[in-house]
């Protein structure tokens, strides 16, 4: 695939409903995995729901494809959101997954905590998750979670900065 190329993310929620919609570009790949962008003003939708980005965000599939990164640069909200994920999938320039609900979140300040725990225990209870699927889930959030408070690596600065400032090369070169 090319840099710049168009990409969809879908995301779903356990049931197979759908959740989030976002149009993203291909950036590239390294040793964390594939990274994609989605430009500021970009629009997200779900059902009953949608915003524009407030700014540029990176976003990493790891090789692990077991979360999804999102480095945000200025103006937004946050610095680094993680959403936990299942059955991670890119195929054809279509990126889909499912929600986990559980999120690692970075702020600007460096605050950083995990998110959604409420509603984790409902959708667990209501749609049945599998119990070994929950312990991984919950294992992968607490590993994510000292990482991103530590910084390390691609939650750190440098990989942030390097994979806004592709995002900005191609948008420019469209």
């Amino acid at each position: 695939m090319r840099s710049g190329s168009p990409v969809r993310q879908r995301w779903r929620k356990w049931d197979g409903s759908p959740h989030w919609e976002h149009d993203l570009r291909y950036l590239g790949s390294d040793e964390h995995g594939l990274w994609f962008g989605q430009p500021e003003g970009n629009l997200a939708r779900r059902v009953g729901a949608e915003f524009r980005n407030r700014a540029h965000t990176a976003i990493l599939v790891p090789t692990a494809a077991d979360h999804i990164v999102s480095l945000f640069a200025d103006g937004a909200d946050v610095r680094v959101y993680v959403d936990l994920a299942h059955d991670v999938r890119f195929v054809d320039g279509e990126l889909t997954a499912v929600d986990m609900d559980l999120d690692v979140i970075r702020e600007f300040g460096g605050r950083t905590f995990l998110d959604d725990e409420d509603e984790w225990i409902e959708h667990a209870a209501r749609w049945a998750y599998p119990a070994a699927l929950m312990r991984a889930i919950e294992d992968r959030a607490a590993q994510l979670l000292a990482a991103v408070a530590a910084a390390d690596p691609p939650f750190d600065e440098a990989t942030r900065e390097h994979w806004i400032a592709r995002l900005t090369e191609v948008l420019a070169a469209e």
